[in-house]
């Protein structure tokens, strides 16, 4: 049998990786019909083949229509950031170039052949793989920014601890179509009214024609958001009880907004924000609104790669407003943080192994 994920999707063949997903479909297709009704054995063995039968159907329709970056981003062995200091470019053949300085920049040709890495590398591609759209990888480790410029125009901001996988040129394709795997970005979308743009994650959907936000999409965040600077985006998520079977929910946002979905309730509000405050990681500052001392200290450790923990859990739900230089050293950073006079007093020393821990004053416990 042909194993090529590659081959052309009206081929009738199925490769191995459609056979697992298709398993894994039928398994939990069957699990959440059982978890809904009990029946009669005779009955549950009549129905679970019904739902079988439209879970197959379902799959295939939804797998032959998937964008081809959802199939390379669920296949690919994308490297875990926590294994690399430098900003890595990784082209789909698997060769990794790796940048360095902090703030790195990288630009595509209008048709991709051609990238240049800041203003003293540039290499040549091929722009397909066995006839099919060629993705690169963007890897942005924990201290570490990057901009890229898309063979489209568009530019993406990406910071710290970001993966984002994109095709290397989008000229035959009606969608512009990326990925952003993990992580933070911002986006300032080329205007193209014949292909609109689409920024996906495992939890949403952006669709734009021409405009600027940013999305926060990291695994240790119990939310992923999307904040509208200006244009017109529209936001499609999971139901609360999304399976296979079920469509997605839209939402259209407007700028000065954020969209927010919990990844655990799949619940999604939307409100009016400064959005400054979300665009400011691009220029090394930091603005809080009455934030959690829990979240910041996410923000901070992931900037400064370097861990800081906070040991009461009370004192994780603090709350701090003001703006932070991200240029100065994280010990000062925490100081004005001290400074700005949380409910609590607050201290903080850093141990051998380089790890920061922040604790109430003695007086305050």
């Amino acid at each position: 049998m042909n194993q090529d994920l590659n081959r052309n999707p009206d081929n009738n063949s199925v490769t191995e990786l459609e056979k697992k997903l298709l398993k894994k479909s039928i398994l939990n297709s069957i699990k959440a019909y059982k978890a809904k009704r009990r029946l009669r054995y005779f009955s549950l063995t009549a129905a679970a083949t019904i739902v079988v039968a439209l879970g197959v159907f379902t799959f295939f329709k939804v797998y032959k229509n998937a964008p081809e970056i959802s199939n390379f981003v669920n296949t690919a062995d994308i490297k875990e950031l926590k294994n690399s200091d430098k900003v890595k470019l990784v082209l789909q053949e698997g060769d990794d170039i790796k940048i360095e300085g902090e703030n790195t920049s990288i630009s595509y040709s209008t048709q991709g052949s051609k990238v240049d890495i800041g203003d003293a590398k540039t290499l040549t591609q091929d722009t397909k793989v066995k006839n099919k759209v060629k993705f690169n990888t963007l890897i942005v480790p924990y201290g570490k920014r990057s901009a890229l410029t898309l063979s489209d125009g568009s530019k993406v901001w990406l910071n710290s601890g970001s993966k984002f996988v994109y095709p290397v040129n989008f000229s035959e394709d009606d969608k512009r179509i990326v990925y952003l795997v993990e992580g933070e970005a911002a986006f300032d979308v080329a205007h193209n009214a014949e292909k609109p743009f689409i920024m996906m994650t495992e939890h949403q959907e952006i669709e734009v024609l021409g405009t600027v936000f940013n999305v926060s999409n990291y695994s240790d965040d119990t939310n992923n958001f999307v904040v509208l600077k200006s244009g017109s985006v529209q936001v499609s998520y999971p139901e609360e009880d999304a399976n296979l079977l079920q469509e997605k929910k839209k939402l259209v946002i407007t700028p000065g907004r954020m969209a927010n979905i919990n990844k655990e309730t799949k619940k999604v509000t939307s409100r009016r924000v400064n959005t400054d405050h979300y665009f400011s990681w691009q220029k090394g500052i930091l603005i809080f609104e009455n934030s959690e001392l829990n979240y910041i200290v996410r923000k901070l450790s992931r900037y400064y790669n370097i861990p800081i923990k906070i040991e009461d859990e009370a004192l994780k739900k603090q709350t701090f407003s003001g703006s932070l230089d991200l240029k100065d050293s994280v010990e000062k950073v925490i100081e004005t943080i001290i400074e700005a006079g949380v409910t609590a007093k607050l201290n903080y020393e850093k141990t051998n192994d380089n790890l920061i821990l922040i604790n109430q004053t003695k007086e305050n416990i």
